[in-house]
């Protein structure tokens, strides 16, 4: 059975006054690495007893100080608070932990849980419960959005926002908008840098070489509209490897020739090492940047692509005869 919690503190004969309404909100809107907490306060004070300030500092879901005052300061009266409901009903007691301190003149607040709706927190004089003072208690629904990359067979990729609510006594605008996807750019350098690597440990090691020069070099499936292609059109692992590559044209001089030739190659992220290859794709390093907006706040996440099995579409055998 829920109980009103009460304490009592010596104040003279009080006149009476009418209630006084104030409020505070519990605020905290998050994700990921967007966490912010603020407090919004409007005191309305009252000649007898009256709220004279509120402090609040990040605990749990918040933690207010609430300073109040009585008239005449010497008294033989007793002072008392309650949490109710705007119905009447008493506040369940797991979701505030409450520090009365009369001989103080404050209450300290810690909010431990979500509330759906509103509470009155009143300070009242136990001979006549008229005299009071009251604000009233907000909790300000919070959101979490924690995003993850689908990949279904013969469907194009899509991002999952797993947006979840702690509901509120005020409920915030849930649309999600301004939604965007990209290719991050610590993903666009690494590509670059191991498909160059990669191209020149192949290309340009022969030993008779002298001199290689580069004419042209150009990397493609690293601009952002082929990172829409993505989540537009049907996904595949071979495809997607099959179209980031490398392609440079260079010529080479044998140091015992003075004949220029000229190459044109192509370096696949398919053709990098192994261990480079799965280090990039372990679904945890980040491939993709995701951004939104709600509610006015934004919120973006590195979602990584996990590439774990690849399976061979075609065999070829370069000679075409054998003879003995």
């Amino acid at each position: 059975m829920n109980k009103k919690m009460t304490l009592g503190l010596s104040i003279g004969s009080i006149i009476a006054l009418s209630i006084s309404i104030s409020s505070f909100l519990l605020i905290n809107n998050s994700i990921d690495n967007n966490d912010s907490t603020s407090m919004k306060t409007e005191i309305i004070n009252q000649q007898q007893i009256k709220i004279s300030s509120i402090k609040y500092s990040n605990t749990n879901y918040g933690r207010q100080t609430i300073h109040y005052s009585v008239n005449p300061k010497i008294n033989t009266d007793e002072v008392a608070y309650s949490l109710t409901y705007l119905d009447d009903t008493l506040v369940e007691e797991d979701i505030f932990s409450v520090t009365f301190m009369p001989s103080s003149n404050y209450i300290d607040i810690t909010c431990l849980k979500p509330f759906t709706n509103q509470v009155i927190l009143s300070i009242y004089a136990k001979s006549n419960e008229n005299i009071r003072a009251s604000i009233t208690i907000d909790f300000l629904e919070r959101i979490t959005l924690n995003p993850v990359l689908e990949i279904n067979t013969d469907s194009p990729l899509k991002i999952n926002p797993n947006l979840e609510s702690t509901g509120g006594s005020i409920l915030i605008d849930k649309t999600i908008k301004k939604e965007s996807i990209s290719f991050s750019e610590s993903f666009v350098d690494l590509i670059k840098n191991k498909l160059k690597e990669r191209f020149e440990n192949v290309y340009y090691t022969n030993p008779q070489t002298t001199t290689y020069d580069q004419l042209s070099t150009k990397y493609f499936g690293l601009e952002q509209s082929d990172c829409d292609k993505l989540f537009s059109n049907n996904f595949t692992y071979g495809s997607f490897i099959e179209n980031i590559y490398y392609e440079v044209e260079y010529s080479w001089i044998e140091s015992d020739s003075d004949y220029e030739t000229y190459e044109h190659e192509k370096m696949y992220i398919s053709e990098l090492l192994k261990e480079d290859f799965y280090t990039i794709f372990d679904g945890e390093t980040s491939v993709f940047s995701y951004s939104c907006e709600v509610n006015d706040q934004k919120y973006t996440k590195q979602l990584g692509l996990l590439i774990d099995s690849i399976d061979i579409n075609s065999i070829t055998i370069n000679n075409k005869n054998i003879v003995f």
